[in-house]
């Protein structure tokens, strides 16, 4: 429940942010108009029903300290009509409609369904607001530079990079990068890489860290009351590619009379094909 509701949450997100930007100039570097146009909805996610296929690849460099390179990848489906939500992430999927949710486990075979409160409908209302206020967009440009760009194709591109770098070094805090295409304004991709400062061991520090290439400009010490401190600055990072937008798709992948039955009495019974499946009611 917990990993899903994440799940929702960044999807949601990401939608958001996706959608953002309306600008036809060549290119424009940080202007008012360019942050009010990223904090602007697209007009292509208003449209229901809507299937949408994304993929997930989350990755962290420099490499760890063990040699080991951080990266995962994650397929996504999401689904949202009138009255019908769905979305899948590996094993998991989640259902909704108007009177019940309905997670489903199938690497762990259960089912679990919850009264529906409206909160995945508030989440994905709240996400769709058309435009901040000018306050918000004002502490926006405050936070960010902004540069926009278009392709030949007609492919369009605008970034973010935070204006507070790291202390001790040259390297910027945050970077966005949103590319969609300009005539629907519907997404391609999005890009979020976010630096962080993680303490490492004054032995590693001296004898490996400050020896190898990949961590120059990325190695900080700070004199503290119990001796130095050392840390590595190091780079996480988000893509998700919207491989596939449908508007055709009258139905969710799944629905609730898919997974179970409701029986007369009230209680439920696993629906055709996942007879081995354990059902509990959590309401």
């Amino acid at each position: 429940m917990k990993k899903h509701t994440i799940t929702l949450i960044i999807v949601l997100s990401l939608i958001s942010v996706t959608t953002m930007a309306q600008r036809r100039n060549k290119q424009t570097q940080d202007t008012l108009n360019v942050y009010r146009e990223f904090a602007q909805l697209g007009q292509w996610y208003l449209r229901v029903p809507m299937e949408i296929n994304l993929h997930f690849i989350r990755s962290s460099s420099p490499a760890s300290l063990s040699g080991i390179q951080d990266s995962t990848e994650t397929d996504l489906t999401l689904y949202y009509g009138k009255n019908d939500f769905y979305m899948k992430v590996e094993g998991l999927e989640q259902i909704a409609n108007d009177s019940v949710v309905v997670m489903v486990n199938n690497d762990a075979k259960m089912i679990k369904l919850y009264p529906n409160t409206g909160q995945l409908m508030n989440n994905l209302q709240r996400s769709v607001s058309m435009l901040l206020p000018d306050s918000s967009v004002q502490k926006l440009a405050g936070q960010y530079s902004a540069t926009t760009e278009t392709s030949e194709k007609n492919i369009r591109r605008i970034t973010l990079q935070s204006r507070e770098k790291i202390s001790g070094t040259e390297l910027y805090k945050e970077t966005i990068s949103i590319t969609y295409k300009a005539g629907t304004y519907e997404p391609i991709s999005f890009e979020q890489s976010r630096r962080i400062l993680l303490p490492v061991d004054s032995a590693v520090y001296q004898t490996s860290l400050s020896k190898n290439a990949a961590y120059a400009g990325r190695l900080i010490s700070a004199k503290a009351n119990a001796g130095n401190l050392y840390f590595v600055v190091r780079d996480q990072t988000t893509v998700c590619r919207f491989t596939r937008i449908d508007y055709d798709s009258k139905m969710p992948p799944g629905r609730e009379q898919d997974r179970v039955i409701r029986e007369a009495s009230g209680n439920y019974q696993p629906a055709k094909g996942f007879e081995a499946y354990m059902v509990s009611k959590e309401f």
